[in-house]
């Protein structure tokens, strides 16, 4: 008896704790990431560069948060560069991390 009145109880405060944690949702960044002149909007995650024969990359960072540059396509290996937001570079460049923000999602 003592066995299942603890399973039960186990299960109940399981049920309670998932009902009411708070739950992260990733949100894209707010404003817009301009790459060789292509508009992305609300952008998140690892966006190439859309003309990737043109040579060198001109990253507008229009957005709310840092975003990291990497010199190969798909943000692979180690950024070679971070742009604060507001700012705009030309490098020599294939592809732009944009981090998603974590937001607390509280029930009500």
């Amino acid at each position: 008896m003592k066995i299942r009145t603890l399973s039960v109880l186990t299960t109940a405060v399981a049920v309670v704790m998932a009902t009411f944690a708070p739950s992260a949702v990733s949100q894209a960044a707010a404003g817009r990431l301009v790459l060789n002149g292509v508009d992305f909007r609300e952008p998140k995650g690892c966006n190439n560069d859309p003309h990737p024969y043109v040579g060198e990359l001109k990253i507008q960072n229009e957005t709310d948060v840092v975003v990291f540059v990497f010199e190969k396509s798909d943000c692979a290996d180690e950024p070679m560069e971070m742009v604060p937001p507001g700012d705009t570079v030309t490098v020599d460049a294939r592809s732009v991390y944009v981090p998603e923000e974590e937001a607390l999602i509280v029930p009500s």
